[in-house]
C-alpha cells in the first residue's frame, strides 16, 4: 500500500514558477528528501480553488497522489471545515481539475485531501494552515514517512 506524502500549499494566488518551486513550498526539503514533485495542476469549480500535486513514478509512469485539497472561497470562518465540506464536493472537483490524470481517482481516499478556507482578513494561507494543523501534527506524522513504490 502506498503512503501519500502529506504536504500543503499556501499563498496559491501569488504562486509562480515551475512545479519544482511550488512543491518546495509544500514542505521545505520534502521534494529533495523523498520523491520530486513532477506535476502541479490548478483549477476552480463550484466556488472552490483546487490545487493538486503528484509524483510521476520513474519506471511505470503511474501517477502517485501526493496531496489534493480544496480551498473554499467563503469568508465565513464559523465551523469552517464543516461548512466547506457541506458546500463543496472536493472529490468531484479534484477529478475534474484541468490537467489531472484520470488515474488520480483511484488514489484518492478520504484522508488524502484537506479542505480549508481562504479570504480571511489579516491572516496568510501559511498561517492558517499552520493553525489548522498545529494540534493535529501527531495525526499526520505517519503520513510524512517516505512512500514506498514498488
Amino acid at each position: 500500500r502506498r503512503l501519500a506524502v502529506s504536504s500543503f500549499l499556501w499563498n496559491t494566488r501569488s504562486s509562480s514558477g515551475d512545479s519544482e518551486e511550488l512543491c518546495e513550498r509544500f514542505l521545505p526539503g520534502m521534494s529533495r528528501r523523498y520523491y520530486p514533485c513532477d506535476r502541479v495542476a490548478q483549477g476552480s469549480s463550484q466556488g472552490a480553488e483546487v490545487w493538486i500535486a503528484w509524483h510521476e513514478a520513474n519506471e511505470n509512469l503511474q501517477f502517485v497522489l501526493i496531496k489534493a485539497f480544496c480551498i473554499c472561497t467563503t469568508s465565513n470562518t464559523t465551523n469552517m471545515l464543516q461548512r466547506c465540506e457541506q458546500e463543496v464536493n472536493c472529490l468531484e472537483i479534484v477529478k475534474n481539475c484541468p490537467g489531472t490524470p484520470t488515474l488520480v481517482e483511484s488514489f484518492i481516499r478520504d484522508d488524502q485531501y484537506i479542505i480549508i478556507t481562504d479570504f480571511i482578513p489579516g491572516i496568510t494561507m501559511r498561517d492558517l494552515i499552520g493553525k489548522l494543523f498545529e494540534a493535529r501534527v501527531k495525526h499526520f506524522s505517519r503520513s510524512l514517512l517516505p512512500p514506498t513504490v514498488k
